[in-house]
């Protein structure tokens, strides 16, 4: 071996102790954090904690954990070799199958809540729950893979039994429901999306996407959930769920623009569904007013009566469709976590049905993913992040943008929106603005 080679050799066979010695170093920091408050971990077993108390413990505890579950995936990520983490990667498309299953069959709902089942016996409940008979042996394999990923247990040969995991798809319904889209729902999408990209290159028409090819319909996929009750309503469900992710809570929209600078003003909030978003500034800005649009579909009785009684003066929820003029003149028009479902074609067409209502001085504030320069992140955040990018691709072709794609939205819409910048700073979500200016 040349003295190259073995320096190489060594400074990686370094890097695999640096990295260990690392998370030992920061996991003793979020342990003596946790002791210190008298708080537990998240544990499999089916009495353990679900979730990291993040809303108990300081920002560097935050940052430790985030530190401690990049450098573990580094470290098994090196110790697997990039030739064994590329088969296990493709391989790994499998493990999908028995959350699917678990998901389809209603498996969770058939393994009682304490104690354990044969897998003969969970057939015959499976049969009972889902109508849908599945021979104890293939009830067995599919839980036995879902098992080394952490979701339910075999405390003795030929039973299974719950864990954490797999209790929360019981416990708690929005994620039960996020299971349950991202597998029953979109595991075709998600197969077609290439296909789709084939068929239909560079395309920005929502239409023309995996869903379409999975489904043989000409529908947007929002048209396609509402043709379809039972997916229309997990899919509601669903997003109670991605709202609750770390640095999506809507708390961070509340905190994180200056809305006292908007003095005595009207928002419109645009899509804003059943008004939870302007309920929670409302609350913390008592000058404002809002108008929360969205279509009718969403204006139903037990919508409006979920406005609480001491904002009723102040908020109201009204019908409109953003893609039509808007019609209501306001200082301010917000869209939280809109535009990132729309192509630029469309998201430019819904900035223009602003004009017709705008006066002078109106800002238009989106509160939405900016993506980074890639590598200025920790890996797992732009992971994350890459990812709902290409989920956008997938079921609309739409797309999240960087800083500049924003600004150039704006600039193709009309040359009269002035540009304010892009800000984040708290939260997963950036603050983008415009003035009109004519």
């Amino acid at each position: 071996m040349g003295s190259l080679a073995k320096a190489t050799a060594e400074s990686s066979v370094d890097q695999l102790t640096i990295l260990s010695k690392a998370i030992e170093e920061k996991t003793q920091i979020l342990a003596n954090k946790l002791r210190a408050k008298g708080l537990g971990a998240p544990s499999f077993q089916a009495d353990g904690l679900s979730d990291f108390p993040l809303n108990e413990v300081d920002d560097e505890a935050i940052k430790v954990r985030q530190e401690i579950i990049a450098l573990t995936k580094e470290l098994h990520d090196l110790v697997l070799g990039p030739r064994e983490w590329l088969k296990t990667m493709a391989w790994d498309a499998i493990s999908y199958i028995p959350l699917h299953a678990i998901c389809e069959f209603r498996i969770a709902e058939a393994v009682p809540l304490s104690g354990s089942i044969t897998y003969e016996e969970l057939a015959v409940k499976v049969h009972r729950l889902s109508g849908t008979t599945i021979i104890p042996s293939d009830l067995r394999r599919i839980l036995r893979l879902a098992i080394t990923n952490n979701m339910f247990h075999e405390p003795k040969i030929g039973s299974v039994a719950h864990n954490r995991t797999s209790l929360l798809l019981l416990d708690d319904t929005a994620l039960a429901n996020w299971a349950a889209f991202f597998t029953m729902d979109m595991m075709g999408p998600v197969a077609n999306t290439v296909a789709a990209m084939k068929k239909w290159p560079g395309s920005q028409e929502a239409n023309e996407t995996g869903v379409n090819i999975t489904f043989n319909h000409n529908d947007s996929f929002f048209d396609h959930l509402q043709a379809d009750e039972a997916l229309a309503r997990r899919y509601a469900t669903m997003l109670q769920s991605h709202g609750s992710r770390e640095g999506y809570d809507i708390s961070y929209t509340v905190s994180g623009y200056p809305w006292a600078r908007l003095g005595s003003s009207t928002v419109v909030d645009m899509g804003g569904s059943e008004g939870v978003v302007s309920f929670a500034v409302a609350e913390q800005s008592p000058q404002l007013r809002f108008i929360v649009q969205d279509l009718a579909g969403m204006r139903t009785p037990e919508a409006i009566d979920k406005i609480p009684k001491n904002l009723t003066n102040r908020v109201s929820l009204t019908t409109h469709d953003f893609f039509q003029p808007q019609t209501e003149s306001a200082d301010a028009y917000l869209f939280r976590h809109i535009f990132h479902a729309f192509s630029d074609k469309y998201a430019i067409d819904i900035l223009r049905a602003l004009v017709p209502a705008l006066r002078p001085g109106a800002r238009v504030i989106i509160n939405d993913i900016v993506l980074p320069a890639p590598g200025l992140l920790s890996q797992l955040e732009e992971k994350s992040i890459r990812t709902m990018d290409v989920l956008m691709k997938t079921v609309c072709n739409s797309r999240e943008r960087e800083v500049d794609d924003w600004r150039s939205l704006f600039e193709q819409a009309d040359k009269r929106f002035r540009w304010q910048g892009a800000w984040k700073s708290s939260g997963k979500l950036w603050f983008i603005e415009s003035i009109w200016e004519p």
